[in-house]
Parts: C-alpha cells; sequence; structure tokens
C-alpha cells in the first residue's frame, strides 16, 4: 500500500536477497502498538511487516528494526535531547515515535 513503489524498488535494484527480508509477524506489531500504548504510523507499520527483523545489509546499524524499536522512551527522550540542543522550542507531538539511526544521527519518525 504505503511502501509498493518502495518494494519494487528494493526488489528491482536486489538491495537484499528475498531470503535475507525478515518480517515482523502480526502479534508483534500489535505487541509493540500495547507497549507505545497508540497505533504505529501505517506506513511504518507496513514497513514492520515487510522487513521489521531486518533485510540482510539493508539499514544495518539502523534502530527501525524490532526488536530494538521497543526502547521507544528511551529514543523519545534522546529526540527531545536533540530538539533542545538545537535551539527547537517546538514540543514534539505527543504521538510522535523516534529511532537513533546510524551511530550518532538521530531522527524521527512522526506520528499520525
Amino acid at each position: 500500500m504505503y511502501l509498493d513503489r518502495a518494494k519494487a524498488l528494493f526488489k528491482q535494484l536486489k538491495i537484499a536477497e528475498p531470503s535475507e527480508v525478515q518480517p515482523c509477524t502480526d502479534a508483534e506489531v500489535i505487541h509493540l502498538e500495547q507497549q507505545i500504548g497508540q497505533p504505529l504510523p501505517a506506513a511504518y507499520r507496513e514497513f514492520l511487516l515487510w522487513m521489521g527483523h531486518g533485510a540482510g545489509r539493508f539499514f544495518v546499524g539502523a534502530d527501525y528494526f524490532y526488536p530494538y524499536i521497543k526502547n521507544i522512551e528511551h529514543y523519545r527522550e534522546s529526540a527531545r535531547e536533540l530538539l533542545e540542543e538545537n535551539g527547537i522550542s517546538t514540543p514534539m507531538p505527543r504521538d510522535a515515535l523516534s529511532s537513533t539511526c546510524i551511530k550518532a544521527t538521530k531522527s524521527c519518525i512522526s506520528g499520525r
């Protein structure tokens, strides 16, 4: 749905072998949503159901994958600190999700 074009490009460019693409189960995604107390953004939910446990070397070092993303409160605090360090006074939306990316880089995945 949201990621159809990305999935087609991923396959076309042979970014990972099909056997390396490891999806999350529905139960894992539901458990994560229960843990954070809100539904995941639809595109991220689709990403987890597509390759939530990894896809070869794609995004190696990133914490977008399950189970790393389960540490959501730590990532939310890191995102708040990053905003503060950069003089951004706008508060993060309550439903924002955040993950730490490759090495010291941080990024936010916004909510609905």
